[in-house]
């Protein structure tokens, strides 16, 4: 049976190679965000994330290809002979700027997730904050939830503060 990283990354690659192929119509920000989702969603630093992402979007890539080939769109006898090069080169170099950004988005995404873990607890100490009712709270490193500066654990995670 996969263990949970295994797991994870090939829900990661499946839910981001749809998402590519969702968003991909998208200039740029279409790719950029399925990579990020892909690369969050497996962590483990860059090099991770870039490969995962790498992996989902050419799986959205070819889940466009096959969608516009079986509506036909892609049909040779269908469109005259420049047009359907032209079509085509598009797709590919679309496809090919579209899959290196979301590889370099889901290495940043997996560095994202990870640098939540790499700050210091104590450092959550620096965030009280004092309301109306004058009361200090504190902001959980863990989830980011507001907790009265005396609790022991957050109330939003159940992370421990002290």
């Amino acid at each position: 049976m996969a263990d949970n990283k295994t797991l994870r990354s090939i829900l990661a690659v499946i839910g981001g190679g749809i998402l590519y192929a969702v968003l991909n119509w998208v200039p740029l920000a279409g790719p950029v965000a399925a990579g990020l989702a892909t690369g969050y969603s497996v962590g483990g630093g860059f090099g991770r994330g870039f490969k995962h992402a790498v992996y989902a979007s050419s799986a959205g890539a070819v889940l466009v290809a096959y969608v516009l080939s079986s509506y036909g769109i892609l049909d040779s006898a269908a469109l005259t002979a420049p047009m359907f090069l032209f079509v085509t080169w598009i797709l590919i170099v679309w496809n090919l700027v579209g899959v290196f950004l979301a590889g370099v988005a889901g290495g940043f995404g997996a560095v994202g997730k990870d640098i939540r873990s790499l700050i210091p607890r104590n450092l959550a100490k620096i965030f009280v904050r004092r309301s109306n009712d004058g009361v200090d709270y504190s902001i959980c490193p863990g989830c980011g939830q507001g907790n009265v500066s005396s609790a022991q654990t957050c109330i939003g995670c159940g992370r421990n503060l002290k």
